[in-house]
Parts: C-alpha cells; sequence; structure tokens
C-alpha cells in the first residue's frame, strides 16, 4: 500500500440522513485556489486555520521517497521538519488561530510514527501512555491547544484526546475492536473520525466530549461505508469526502444539508477535502489529467444558505474510488 492509503484509510467515514425526496444538483458556491509548494512533486494540505494558514505537506523532489510539513501563509510557505528524525519524515496535519501545528513524524522511513506539536519553532513530542511509544499520529488541534488523534496497540487503533496532561481513549461503540480513528477537533471539544464495522464499512462519527456521546453519520450520496469525514469547525459543519459511482468528491456537511465540492482542475472524480475553518474555507487536493496531486483552497463565493435553501445531490452509487499515491513513495508502517 502507499502513504496516503495508509494515512487515510484510518479517517474513512459516512455521514447519513437523507435530507430532501426531490434528486436536485446544488450547484458549489465556491471559488478554488490552486497551493504548489514551489518545485515540489506533490502538494497536500491537511488543515486550514481562521486565518487562512495551511498546513500539510509536500513531495521532496531531490527525493521522492521523502515528505516534508509546511505552513503556507498568503504567499509564503515554510518548510518543517522535526528536528527528532530525518528530514523528509515529517508530515503536519492540523493547524490551529496561534498557529501551532499538530501532526507526526517517522524516526526511520515511514516507520515508528510519534505525535507532535510545533508551536513558532518549539516542539514538542507527543506518545500515548497507552501504547508504547512510536505508534501515536496527531491529526487536529483546537484553539485550546487540545489535539485529537489515534494511536496503535496489540488490539488495532484507537482514537484520543490529549489536552496537555491527560489522554483520553475514543474507542466508538459500533466499531470492531481497534477500529476507531479521530481526525478533527473543535473549541467544544467535538471530534470528527472514522470508524469501521464488522462488514468492513467505514462511517463517520461525531464524539461530543462533554456529553460523551457519539453519533454516527452516513452519506446519502455514497456507497454505504465510503464517506471520509475529517474535520468539524466551531459552528459544527463538517468537511470530507465520499465515494460514488464517478470517483472522489468533497462534501461540506452542516448537520441536515450537504454540498459537493469538485475543484475544476481535477481530474473527472478526484477531489479530496480537509481541513475546514469557521469561515468555511476548505482545503484539500485534486489530481489533475498528469495524475500529479495539487493543493486547492475552497472559498464560499457567498454565505453559506441556510438548510432550508440546500437542494441535495441524489444519485444511484455503484462505484468506489481509493486514494493513489506515487507508488515510487515508500509504504507507512503500520
Amino acid at each position: 500500500m502507499n502513504i496516503l492509503v495508509r494515512y487515510f484509510t484510518p479517517a474513512l467515514v459516512v455521514l447519513g440522513l437523507l435530507l430532501t425526496l426531490a434528486p436536485a444538483v446544488y450547484a458549489t458556491p465556491y471559488t478554488y485556489t490552486t497551493l504548489d509548494f514551489p518545485n515540489a512533486t506533490e502538494t497536500i494540505p491537511f488543515g486550514i486555520n481562521n486565518s487562512g494558514q495551511v498546513s500539510g505537506l509536500f513531495g521532496d523532489p531531490t527525493d521522492i521517497s521523502s515528505a516534508h510539513g509546511f505552513i503556507y501563509n498568503n504567499g509564503s510557505w515554510t518548510t518543517l521538519d522535526d528536528p527528532n528524525t530525518t528530514p523528509g519524515n515529517t508530515f503536519a496535519s492540523g493547524i490551529n488561530d496561534s498557529g501551532q501545528v499538530t501532526g507526526f513524524f517517522y524516526e526511520y522511513s515511514y516507520t515508528n510514527p510519534h505525535g507532535f506539536i510545533y508551536n513558532g519553532g518549539n516542539w514538542t513530542t507527543l506518545d500515548d501512555p497507552n501504547t508504547a511509544p512510536g505508534n501515536t499520529r496527531g491529526s487536529g488541534i483546537n484553539g485550546s491547544g487540545q489535539v485529537a488523534g489515534y494511536f496503535f496497540d496489540a488490539t488495532g487503533y484507537h482514537g484520543f484526546i490529549y489536552n496537555g496532561s491527560s489522554w483520553t481513549t475514543l474507542d466508538d461503540p459500533d466499531a470492531l475492536l481497534g477500529q476507531t480513528y479521530a481526525s478533527g477537533i473543535n473549541d467544544s471539544g467535538q471530534v470528527a473520525g472514522s470508524f469501521t464495522d464488522a462488514t468492513g464499512g467505514s462511517h463517520g462519527f461525531i464524539y461530543n466530549y462533554n456529553s460523551d456521546s457519539w453519533t454516527t453519520i452516513d452519506d446519502p450520496d455514497a456507497l454505504p461505508g465510503q464517506t471520509s469525514l475529517i474535520d468539524i469547525n466551531n459552528s459544527g459543519q463538517m468537511s470530507g469526502r465520499f465515494s460514488d459511482a464517478t470517483g472522489l468528491h468533497g462534501f461540506i456537511y452542516n448537520g441536515s444539508s450537504w454540498i459537493t465540492l469538485d475543484d475544476p482542475n481535477a481530474t473527472s472524480g478526484f477531489t479530496n477535502a480537509y481541513g475546514l475553518n469557521d469561515s468555511g474555507q476548505v482545503t484539500g487536493f485534486f489530481s489533475d489529467a498528469t495524475g500529479a496531486y495539487h493543493g486547492f483552497v475552497a472559498s464560499p463565493a457567498s454565505a453559506i444558505p441556510e438548510p432550508a435553501t440546500f437542494a441535495i445531490f441524489s444519485l444511484g452509487l455503484a462505484g468506489i474510488s481509493l486514494v493513489r499515491y506515487r507508488k515510487s513513495h515508500r509504504e507507512v508502517a503500520t
């Protein structure tokens, strides 16, 4: 398997309330800006904050097996390489409004992952105490510096919340043991993520830390078990992607209505939406006709309509699209 399949399979999610009886296509009110790290082989954003700063990774043009983290800020790029590993083993995931970044680094070539928090040049390593060091990945970070992510132990994968001093393990009650992955967290302590059920289907969840409650979500436009929920903002809007017969599409979900996101520069059916800020801006990546990956920021052309004014894209679905990454990249170890 490849880097992105291993990294994002944990994030596969399903969102699921059928919202209208009338099949219709809603014209997504978004404009798209392409992001390409200078001279990089691939640019893959994961997180975006309310200032429009974007975190992610790029492929090293001098070493196709290496990936470096980055922060993009209004036209300028900063490379992130955790000092506890060799350059080319750092994945930057979420970014909050203070510019703190979470993610993970590998001790070696895609083995032994450790989470991290990056804060203005300072690096803090994160290792969940419920597993041996080298089995922890950070995914999302909120305004209080709480981190959501997942760790691996003898029973599989488990989500976590880290608040700076204590760790909370997350296991969706509907998941197979060891098949829960947390990916985003907002300031209210709501966590977005995914789990795998007994049939192998992937479903989204929202976990509410304050009430210790779980909500399963399944996208009505996706094949069953083929939607990824990645992030949740402070308004409760969610971002992610789903697979249908035409491929992979991003989405925004506000709890009752859905907007489909397709970058106009993408090959048909290959847009992946990930991070989401409070203005409704979404970041992610798309594949072009050559198979290269480019980042994007999708910004609302106008305010997102109230749920009653949404129209829903409703199609018969009969396919699945898996994320591909360049075969020359090394496999991420689990």
